[in-house]
């Protein structure tokens, strides 16, 4: 199997992205966003899947890149327009997972944001 996966989805800057990488082995999401205006990673995102998917072992993960028009909460980062959908097989769901985007000269570190889920199958577990 896999030990890991990557994919890229989209900030709010012109050209900007960010990357995600999944550990599978840990459960573990990351991400940087690329800030287009300082040429660097100014954003960083985590979250631990493993807790959301309520899996212990033997989890199987694939994740894809999409686009959403997510609603700000306010007082925060404005989320970006990239979303990311992780499913599992064992626990037979989908999450979906949104994350903000600073965009100035400072860092960020952020925690995805659990969206939406559904199940896709009935649960393994």
């Amino acid at each position: 199997g896999e030990k890991f996966a990557m994919c890229t989805a989209n900030t709010i800057l012109p050209n900007g992205e960010a990357i995600f990488v999944l550990d599978m082995v840990t459960g573990r999401l990351i991400g940087a966003g690329y800030n287009t205006q300082t040429g660097g990673f100014t954003n960083t995102y985590a979250r631990n899947l493993a807790a959301d998917f309520r899996v212990v072992d033997n989890a199987q993960y694939v994740m894809v890149s999409g686009t959403s028009n997510i609603r700000s909460s306010g007082g925060g980062l404005p989320p970006a327009t990239g979303v990311i959908y992780v499913g599992e097989l064992n626990s037979g769901l989908v999450n979906m997972y949104a994350y903000a985007y600073g965009s100035g000269n400072r860092t960020f570190q952020n925690e995805l944001q659990l969206i939406a889920s559904f199940p896709w199958r009935q649960s393994l577990n």
